[in-house]
């Protein structure tokens, strides 16, 4: 191999090398922050039970009972999350109950 060659293939390992840095790094800091907030999942809770309303707003009855299974389990969900105290959850769920 002459000296060209050599020269040659040098650039072009350390471009492949400088291709593969790239590609790790824009993978490490692209990543999207999945946490919620939350407002976040209040706001997810208050689409859920209006959803439960329109959906079943034909019979009162059965929206009733819709609502209030739903209403339980959101209860149940923000009282087993860390981020929601007691007074926040009892909060939420009479906010909730009151669409």
């Amino acid at each position: 191999m002459d000296s060209t060659s050599i020269l040659i293939l040098i650039i072009l390992v350390i471009a492949l090398f400088l291709l593969i840095g790239r590609q790790i790094n824009r993978g490490s800091f692209t990543a999207k922050d999945t946490s919620l907030t939350k407002d976040d999942i209040i706001l997810g809770y208050e689409k859920l039970v209006k959803e439960v309303i329109e959906n079943n707003k034909d019979d009162k009855d059965i929206m009733l009972q819709k609502k209030s299974q739903l209403l339980k389990h959101i209860s149940k969900d923000l009282h087993n999350n860390i981020f929601f105290d007691e007074k926040e959850a009892k909060e939420v769920i009479q906010k909730l109950a009151s669409l």
